[in-house]
């Protein structure tokens, strides 16, 4: 079981440093601060669903896009999207 949250850890981590080079310090924490969100609307579930992921995606678009901002941050909120995808299903 330790071997399996490691190998999730290692590829979550590895999702996460291929994006990062690509943010902005405010555009990495105004995503955090929508996972962050979700996370505080779930605080009983230990991780977040493929339902969680959906809801995810709408408020990225809300956030990066309710305001008509650059097409650059659709970019990246589909890049995290997958990027969560590919985590959840790896474990």
């Amino acid at each position: 079981m330790e071997k399996e949250k490691a190998k999730r850890l290692e590829n979550a981590i590895d999702s996460i440093l291929t994006i990062l080079p690509t943010l902005t310090e405010l555009e990495w924490k105004r995503i955090v601060s929508v996972i962050d969100h979700l996370y505080s609307l779930k605080a009983a579930k230990v991780q977040l669903d493929g339902s969680d992921i959906n809801l995810l995606k709408r408020n990225f678009d809300t956030e990066f896009f309710g305001n008509q901002l650059q097409c650059e941050a659709k970019q990246i909120a589909q890049a995290l999207q997958s990027a969560l995808e590919s985590t959840l299903k790896r474990k």
